[in-house]
């Protein structure tokens, strides 16, 4: 598999991820707050997708280096995911500022990661003109 193949994939996968995580906010608020059986489920989908697509954001931007450099921007990803991940949730809850007691508090994390994936995910696949009309999935 090329290192462009495995890019485009990730980044749909990176997009997906965001797109999961949206529909779990939708999946709690459809049910007045209380939680849905598809929380767990879409959480997990998103969090899974998230992490193994954000290898497509380093290989992305490591795309013409060596293939050592490749392979650990790659690797690394996930991990500066993660770190962005857990730096929204307080940095959402201060500036969305949700009362504590309201469900969305705990959620501020998963929608700014959200929106922060769909949107840079869609935006790389369409720079590297991986989103063409009559182009499917890779």
């Amino acid at each position: 598999m090329t290192r462009e193949r495995w890019n485009r994939i990730a980044l749909w996968l990176f997009f997906a991820g965001g797109i999961a995580w949206g529909l779990k906010l939708i999946a709690i608020a459809a049910n007045g707050g209380e939680g849905s059986p598809l929380e767990g489920i879409l959480f997990i989908i998103g969090l899974a997708t998230l992490l193994v697509g954000s290898s497509g954001i380093g290989g992305t931007l490591l795309l013409r280096a060596a293939r050592p450099v490749y392979l650990a921007g790659c690797i690394l990803s996930p991990v500066a995911f993660w770190f962005f991940f857990t730096f929204m949730d307080p940095v959402g809850r201060s500036v969305l500022s949700p009362p504590e007691d309201h469900w969305f508090y705990d959620e501020t994390g998963i929608l700014i990661t959200a929106v922060t994936a769909a949107v840079v995910g869609l935006l790389l696949l369409r720079r590297k003109g991986n989103i063409e009309p009559g182009k499917g999935l890779p």
